[in-house]
């Protein structure tokens, strides 16, 4: 067959078509990972978790001015979440149900603290609730620390905030019409 002066014969396609097979195998076996560095902390913790990881943290610990600082190397999503909160003085903690929680990397140049130091006897807690689909924050969800009469419910832009509460671990239970309840330590 000839198309405007060239020579078109059936061989080429089939190569083209085995070449192509290739090319879309080859990709299926290693996707695309998008970049990550300049973009916020929060924004790439939420691409994370579409990745499969559930990831639990604090907007007192990622601000929304946070950038990710450098490209991950890893391939692996738990290393690249440890690579990308190096930098800000994070890392991971493992918690309950397979979550991972992001907490601050101890501080080396701080030594253990000595059991006659005083410790703190009240604490604060503070957070943001958002859909865990979207990351948008949730207006109007209740919250109660289990076992005390502290309740709180989030303001329009997801905050929470519970104040003197005694040094330690608390549980708390978070409700919202329309979606499961939730207990966390």
């Amino acid at each position: 067959m000839n198309v405007r002066g060239f020579r078109v014969t059936r061989w080429p396609v089939a190569v083209a078509v085995i070449v192509c097979g290739c090319l879309e195998s080859g990709l299926a076996q290693s996707p695309a990972r998008t970049a990550y560095v300049g973009r916020a902390l929060a924004e790439v913790l939420g691409d994370l978790q579409r990745e499969g990881l559930q990831i639990v943290f604090s907007s007192d610990l990622v601000k929304p001015d946070m950038r990710v600082m450098a490209e991950p190397t890893s391939s692996e999503v738990r290393a690249r979440l440890r690579e990308i909160l190096k930098p800000h003085g994070l890392t991971t903690r493992e918690g309950p149900k397979g979550a991972v929680l992001v907490v601050r990397a101890p501080d080396a140049t701080r030594p253990p603290q000595q059991p006659n130091e005083q410790t703190p006897t009240a604490g604060t807690i503070r957070g943001v609730v958002v859909d865990a689909g979207t990351n948008t924050p949730l207006e109007g969800v209740l919250l109660q620390i289990v076992g005390t009469s502290h309740k709180a419910s989030t303001g329009g832009d997801g905050t929470f905030a519970f104040d003197d509460l005694p040094a330690g671990k608390h549980t708390l239970h978070v409700s919202l019409v329309g979606y499961a309840l939730a207990r966390r330590a």
